[in-house]
């Protein structure tokens, strides 16, 4: 074989090996949608395993794996299975900051960090104090890096939405924030089987459910409906809360 042809030969083994990366991710991303619109996200901490396993460190896969353990705590918290939910935060939290290391101007990451120590707060209001400047740090570092970071105006608009009035929340300015962050979902290449962009639109169909915006829920639910099917379980995610009264 001629050095030339083993060249040839490594190039085309080079390019099958990411082809098959990315079809695996594909695969597993898919997967995450599939169960989140059956409502099996149960299902989700082996996906996320397997996730792991690919072994991929990019900042744009480790993006993807944070946001399914993002999602997934947030099932165990709707869930009430606390404990499990303390664990895996606990966890996820400190690998979290390794990935911040390596990525130090990614501000989907300080996104990320926000968004678990808004669940942090929620399994320990007493906590509070100490936790939310470390959120609102976060949340500038983020800013700073970058205003068009979807992950940033989705957690702006949880704050509005989940805050009391009393300390600045507002859920109308909680649908601004849902709506901007899908706007700018929407201008990325987000893969098919965009689990994250139907959460966002079912937390925005939340927040036109709880202040009253009966044509704007109509709509939207019917769109969402159309693209996803039946979604029986939504009814249960509407009346559900993350913070106990």
């Amino acid at each position: 074989m001629t050095m030339r042809n083993a060249f040839l030969l490594l190039c085309c083994f080079l390019i099958g090996l990411q082809s098959c990366g990315q079809s695996a991710q594909q695969q597993l991303h898919c997967e995450l949608y599939e169960a989140y619109v059956d409502d099996r996200v149960a299902d989700w901490q082996g996906i996320i395993g397997r996730m792991e396993a690919l072994d991929d460190s990019t900042a744009e896969w480790q993006r993807e794996l944070f946001l399914a353990r993002y999602g997934y705590i947030g099932y165990l918290l709707g869930n009430k299975r606390k404990d499990e939910a303390r664990d895996e935060l606990n966890r996820t939290i400190h690998a979290l900051r390794a990935v911040q290391a390596r990525f130090p101007n990614n501000a989907a990451f300080y996104c990320l960090d926000a968004c678990f120590h808004s669940y942090q707060i929620s399994l320990s209001m007493v906590q509070a104090p100490i936790l939310y400047p470390a959120h609102q740090a976060a949340m500038r570092k983020a800013e700073r890096l970058s205003e068009t970071e979807p992950l940033l105006a989705f957690e702006q608009a949880n704050m509005y939405f989940y805050k009391p009035r009393f300390l600045g929340g507002n859920k109308r300015k909680a649908i601004e924030k849902y709506q901007l962050s899908l706007s700018q979902l929407s201008s990325e290449k987000c893969r098919s089987c965009c689990w994250f962009e139907l959460m966002v639109q079912l937390f925005l169909l939340k927040a036109y459910y709880e202040t009253g915006q009966k044509d704007d829920f109509n709509q939207l639910k019917a769109e969402l409906v159309q693209l996803h099917g039946s979604l029986n379980w939504v009814d249960g995610f509407l009346n559900s809360k993350v913070l106990d009264d």
